[in-house]
């Protein structure tokens, strides 16, 4: 398929949500299977503690940029209050995810507007992400609340596309404070979470009183010392905005490293890559039932199970790490990379019918679609074909 017609189908997806997400009962949309709305997670966005609702509203800005139909920048300016209210009135149940929540919405609002209002809500975000920095650490604590007096003591690699956030901070304020807290973040990464063999860790623990690592802790791939595919995403994306931001070469040295190891690890049947690197083979995909019983589910003892191991959403931020790369190195193995990836996804993943939400299928080694996986297609066809602003860098 070619990409302006996956884009088209991408767009009139993102049309939906402007009719199914209006007025102040709905439920915010869920990541399960393909009809976001058949499974809520039922939380108001003013006190939404995920990461995942704000990719929805985040489909505005990119289909604005590329189409400049007023609709999608109206239907998005109407969640600039509750955006607020969830820094302005509610910080202490923020968490590390900050980035995720407020680059999509209110950086890329600001960018495409002018709108002060967007703005000082994106730098009051920066300004809570920061007070989660451990100082003999020098990591951003994952996961638990501000006012939860039991620290979790965890950092985790996703949080590479949150400290894009306090690079933006930095630039847009002029405060060197964001800017360290960006770094010392980054430096703990460098110095832990990228293996020799340029594969990534997940997480670690670290000690309270002394700051140094006690021990890894993987959450999201299959095990410690596995290599989890998305987390590889996270990372080299994170790495190359960094080095966007700073100049400091030596994360786009960490980039390219774990760059060349995803694509060495993808197989020669389906460049999407599973959900782990290290997946054993007695282990092809996860049973779960997203939604509860009627949700699609597998059972993972049958070998023939193993093609719904894929992740789709890994493959669609790596494109998008991908292509900030070739612009960065110039070097023609990201640009095949990432559109060989990116031909996959649209020959293989999308699904093609337009009253369905979901846009990729198969995320993390379940049949199931993602507001993140979708977000991250969107933005990789809009910024092939249109050459689009986005809200990471630039």
């Amino acid at each position: 398929m070619r990409f302006n017609e996956a884009y088209e189908i991408c767009l009139k997806k993102a049309y939906i949500h402007t009719e199914k997400m209006r007025g102040e009962a709905y439920e915010l949309p869920a990541c399960t299977d393909g009809d976001y709305y058949a499974h809520p997670m039922g939380l108001p966005v003013g006190n939404f503690w995920s990461w995942t609702p704000s990719f929805v509203t985040g489909f505005a800005p990119i289909a604005y940029e590329t189409h400049h139909d007023g609709k999608f920048l109206k239907w998005a300016n109407s969640f600039a209050g509750k955006y607020r209210a969830k820094v302005f009135d509610t910080p202490l149940k923020s968490m590390h995810d900050l980035g995720f929540i407020y680059l999509p919405y209110s950086v890329a609002l600001w960018k495409l507007t002018g709108d002060e209002n967007h703005r000082n809500t994106a730098v009051k975000a920066a300004d809570e992400l920061v007070k989660r920095f451990c100082i003999k650490g020098r990591y951003i604590e994952a996961w638990s609340e501000m006012d939860n007096p039991e620290k979790s003591c965890r950092a985790i690699v996703d949080t590479m596309m949150n400290l894009p956030l306090l690079l933006w901070a930095w630039k847009e304020t002029g405060h060197t404070f964001y800017y360290d807290v960006a770094t010392a973040c980054l430096d703990t990464v460098l110095k832990n979470y990228l293996r020799d063999d340029g594969s990534v860790c997940h997480a670690f623990i670290f000690d309270d009183k002394t700051g140094e690592v006690k021990e890894e802790a993987n959450s999201c791939g299959f095990s410690n010392g596995s290599h989890w595919a998305r987390g590889t995403g996270w990372f080299v994306y994170g790495m190359s905005i960094a080095y966007e931001y700073t100049g400091d070469k030596r994360y786009l040295d960490a980039a390219e490293k774990a760059g060349h190891k995803f694509v060495e690890c993808l197989t020669e049947d389906d460049k999407i890559p599973v959900w782990d690197f290290r997946l054993p083979e007695d282990k092809p995909a996860h049973s779960f039932r997203p939604g509860g019983e009627e949700a699609p589910f597998w059972d993972e003892s049958k070998a023939e199970n193993k093609k719904l191991n894929r992740d789709a959403s890994a493959a669609a931020v790596m494109v998008c790490a991908f292509q900030l790369l070739y612009r960065q190195t110039n070097d023609d193995f990201y640009k095949s990379s990432y559109l060989e990836l990116l031909q996959t996804l649209c020959d293989k993943y999308l699904d093609t019918d337009e009253n369905l939400p979901g846009m990729i299928k198969c995320t993390n080694g379940r049949m199931e679609y993602s507001t993140y996986g979708d977000y991250y297609f969107m933005q990789a066809l809009a910024r092939e074909l249109y050459g689009i602003s986005v809200c990471w860098h630039d």
